[in-house]
Formats: C-alpha cells, sequence, structure tokens
C-alpha cells in the first residue's frame, strides 16, 4: 500500500500508554484531590481531551484495537508497521512484561517496532521496577542521532496491586488502616502523582530537544476505584463500571509543532480509543488507503459514531 507523508523534517513523536488510569482519578479532569500537579500546572501547552474511552476495560483487548487499523483486528495490519512503511524509526520502550498470560499479542505488535526495549523480562506484575527504570533508555533515544523518531513508551501506571507502583517519595495520600477501603483508594491516588511524574519527565526531556514534536499521553483503559460500584479493579467481561473505560487522554505539542499544525482545540469531542491508529497518523502527517481522518480525533474532518465497548454494545446507551 502507498504512504504518503507530508514532510520530511525532523521529528521526534513520542506515544505514552499508561496502565489502568481512571479520569475520575486525575487532577487535571478536576478530581477533587490534586493528583497530577505537573500536569495541571503545563495546562496551557497540553489539550485535555474528556470524553475519550477505551474499547475494553483490560489492556490486551483495549490495545490490539487501538494499534490497529483495520476494524475487524484481523489483518494485522498496524499502526506501528504504518509508521515504519513511512519512513520513521520506531522504538518501543516498556516497563511491562513482555511475555505471560496478557502480554503476548501485544508484544509482538511491539516487535515490530525498529528497536525494542523491556525493562522487565519477568512474566509477573509483582515484584516489578518502578516506571522510571524506562528513562535512562528514554533519554538515550530522545538524543540519538535518528532524525525522525517515534517512540511508544509502555508504562506499569496505576496496575493493581497500587502500592507497589510508586516509590515511597511519591507517598502524598496515606491511610494507617492497610487494606481498608480508603487505604487503597491513597495507594491507587500516589500511583496516580507518580504517572504524572513519569509523564512529565517525559515531557520535559523531548522540550529539551527544541524540535518539532508531540507527547500524547492515553491510558490503556480505566479503573474502578470504589467510584461507582463497591470494587477496585478492572474486568473483561459485562460486570464493568464506566469508570473502567473513561481515559485520560492528553496531547501536548512543541512550538514548533504547533506553527506546522492546525489541531482544532475540541476537547469535548466524543472518542473511542479503537480508532487511536488514525489519530496517530494524523498527528505525524501520514496518509495512506488504510487512514482514515473521520476517525482522528484531532482531524477538521472528524466524525462522531456511536462508541463501541466490548466490540458489540453502545457505551452512551449502556451509561446512560
Amino acid at each position: 500500500e502507498k504512504v504518503d507523508v507530508k514532510s520530511e523534517e525532523e521529528a521526534l513523536y513520542v506515544v505514552v500508554i499508561g496502565e489502568s488510569s481512571s479520569k475520575a482519578h486525575f487532577g487535571a479532569y478536576n478530581y477533587h484531590r490534586q493528583t497530577t500537579p505537573k500536569l495541571t500546572s503545563l495546562s496551557d501547552e497540553v489539550l485535555t481531551y474528556d470524553k475519550v474511552i477505551s474499547g475494553h476495560a483490560y489492556t490486551i483487548g483495549s490495545l490490539l484495537r487501538a494499534f490497529s487499523l483495520d476494524s475487524t483486528f484481523k489483518k494485522g495490519n498496524n499502526l506501528v508497521q504504518l509508521l515504519n512503511a513511512a519512513g520513521f524509526e520506531t522504538f518501543w520502550v516498556s516497563n511491562q512484561s513482555p511475555v505471560g498470560l496478557y502480554e503476548t499479542l501485544l508484544t509482538k505488535i511491539a516487535r515490530t517496532s525498529s528497536n525494542v526495549f523491556f525493562s522487565n523480562s519477568i512474566d509477573d506484575l509483582d515484584p516489578h521496577p518502578f516506571d522510571e527504570i524506562i528513562l535512562p533508555e528514554f533519554t538515550k533515544i530522545v538524543q540519538s542521532p535518528s532524525k525522525r523518531k517515534v517512540i511508544f513508551v509502555h508504562l506499569m501506571g496505576a496496575h493493581g496491586n497500587y502500592k507497589l507502583r510508586y516509590p515511597d517519595r511519591f507517598k502524598k495520600f496515606v491511610t494507617e488502616n492497610a487494606d481498608t477501603k480508603e487505604s487503597i483508594i491513597d495507594h491507587y491516588d500516589n500511583a496516580i502523582c507518580y504517572t504524572d511524574y513519569m509523564i512529565n519527565e517525559i515531557i520535559q526531556q523531548v522540550k529539551k530537544q527544541q524540535t518539532n514534536s508531540f507527547v500524547l499521553y492515553f491510558s490503556d483503559h480505566g479503573e474502578e476505584v470504589y467510584d461507582a460500584i463497591e470494587f477496585a479493579g478492572h474486568t473483561p467481561n459485562q460486570k464493568i463500571s464506566r469508570n473502567m473505560l473513561e481515559i485520560p487522554f492528553l496531547l501536548w505539542q512543541s512550538p514548533t509543532y504547533l506553527q506546522a499544525h492546525e489541531i482544532p482545540n475540541e476537547p469535548h469531542r466524543k472518542y473511542v480509543l479503537n480508532n487511536l491508529s488514525h489519530s496517530v497518523a494524523d498527528l505525524c502527517d501520514i496518509s495512506a488507503n488504510a487512514v482514515d481522518f473521520t476517525k482522528s480525533v484531532f482531524s477538521n474532518q472528524f466524525q462522531e459514531v456511536p462508541r463501541v465497548i466490548l466490540d458489540t454494545l453502545n457505551f452512551d446507551q449502556r451509561f446512560k
């Protein structure tokens, strides 16, 4: 298939994939606690979309669809391959396990990148290094001479067990009673504070390069943390709450990128992560037969369509 790129100029594009981050617990989305001080301080530079959902409430279900250019998810045309074909050097930097029950299919997509770095090779969630373990590798890639690059960063984020997801210095909210509902919420909010730190570190590294760049952050799915139901976590089936699907979705653009691109300031567009590949292709100025700009939340051609979850349900009807 023919792939066209609008410009051959220098590019440093970063896509940060969060984990189990609930929009409802992000300070940037008016949560009653300030869990995202760094992002909030960057609010003038960041487009914050507030009606974005994931298509599934578990990582593989959501990301396989997000990275597919084909609505049936069967043909295997994925976003990383499209970027390779467009002449970008692609990097996949992950603090998630490459093997294990849930990761294998996503690892296949990751391995289509020209460069792959997994900080953790154990097929277990715990014990697990903190997300900052990937920062030296990320910095190295950002500073490398390669002229046109797209870097995918896959964080461990706020995946349960929440208290294991952040270093002690992020103990902002502390309940003394271990394993109570309050304490679980506190650990979760601390994990979100740490995610905020990670996103900011990535943006600052990119900013330093003073080049044509963007950083897109979204979570693979949301998380229920005793907000709508008496439950903490996420589930792959019908027993879902809207918090397991409503996700943070934020775009930072460098001054150089802003000069060359007119992304409409439409933060309230209803959008589902299943169409992510079209949106990222749009951000990277790629056009191809498989790319549909009506599915890009960043395009003037964007058209709202019913937001489908679990492949068959209408989100807005399910959660009126």
